[in-house]
This record gives C-alpha cells, sequence and structure tokens, in this order.
C-alpha cells in the first residue's frame, strides 16, 4: 500500500509540474495574452492559437475535475493518466505549431489539435461514465477544435514491399 501511494504521489507531483509547465507555456492564469505572436500573424495562426488556447483551458479544468474523482474511488488508479498524459503531449505539440506556423509545419497543427481533442473526450466520457460533472471548459475547448477536424493530412501508408528497393 505504501508503494501505492508513493506512485500516487509521483503522478500527482507529476500532474502538478505538467499543469504549471503548461500554465507558463500558454501563459494560462497569469492574465497575460495569447504567446508571442508575432505582429503579422495570419488570421489562421490566431485562430490557431485561440483554439490551443481553449484546449489548454480544458486540459486545466480537466485535471483537477478527473484526479478528485480518482481519488475518491470512481475509478482505477491511473485512469485520468492514461487520458490526460497523451492528451497534454499533443497540446505541447499543437503549441509547437503556433511557434513553427511561419516556417511551414502549421499542417501537423491540425492533427495534434486532433489527438488532444480525443484525450479531452476520453477524460469526459471517464467521467460521465461515473456520474462526475465534465468541466464547462472541456466541451467548449472541444467545440473549438470541431473546426479543424478534417485538416489532418491522413498518413502516408509505408510501401508495400517494407521499403525494399
Amino acid at each position: 500500500m505504501n508503494a501505492l501511494s508513493a506512485v500516487k504521489r509521483l503522478f500527482l507531483g507529476l500532474v502538478l509540474c505538467v499543469s504549471v509547465a503548461a500554465c507558463s507555456l500558454f501563459g494560462l492564469g497569469s492574465g497575460a495574452s495569447a504567446p508571442g505572436l508575432p505582429p503579422d500573424a495570419s488570421a489562421a495562426q490566431v485562430n490557431a492559437d485561440e483554439v490551443v488556447q481553449g484546449l489548454a483551458d480544458a486540459w486545466n479544468a480537466a485535471v483537477p475535475v478527473c484526479l478528485g474523482a480518482e481519488k475518491a474511488g470512481a475509478f482505477p488508479a491511473g485512469s485520468c493518466a492514461k487520458v490526460l498524459l497523451p492528451a497534454h503531449d499533443a497540446l505541447l505539440a499543437a503549441g509547437a505549431g503556433i511557434d513553427a506556423w511561419n516556417q511551414g509545419q502549421q499542417g501537423n497543427f491540425a492533427c495534434a489539435v486532433g489527438e488532444v481533442a480525443v484525450g479531452l473526450g476520453d477524460v469526459a466520457k471517464l467521467l460521465e461514465s461515473v456520474n462526475v460533472a465534465v468541466p464547462p471548459p472541456i466541451p467548449a475547448g472541444l467545440a473549438m477544435a470541431e473546426g479543424l477536424a478534417g485538416y489532418c493530412p491522413a498518413p502516408k501508408a509505408p510501401p508495400l514491399d517494407g521499403g525494399a528497393g
């Protein structure tokens, strides 16, 4: 039981650290404007930044609710990590996509946003499955991400011969 407590403390510490990093990265909670978009940012880049901000708000709202429900025994230990951590990684990738926007990397942005949305959708389903209220930023963030759903290019299939030529 002591090892499980240590694992839980480690996970909670990791989530807190990640939350603080996400808040710093995305300027959340500081009253600051969106992270340094260039003055000549395109409308698409500004919109993308707003989507990432909305998804970051959703992720930050999801963390304490999911962990609280998990701690209360609503679902097995580690359930939140399975859905929150992949969403967080994708959120960081989406933020990096905005930073690299002018370098032609925006094609990956829609895919990263889609991954965040899938993860946050999984968090919402997890919470709903145990009758825990889904924080309003989650559906709001998911609604923002919907507009980019069709813009992720399909992955290229590997060659049938395994690449041998």
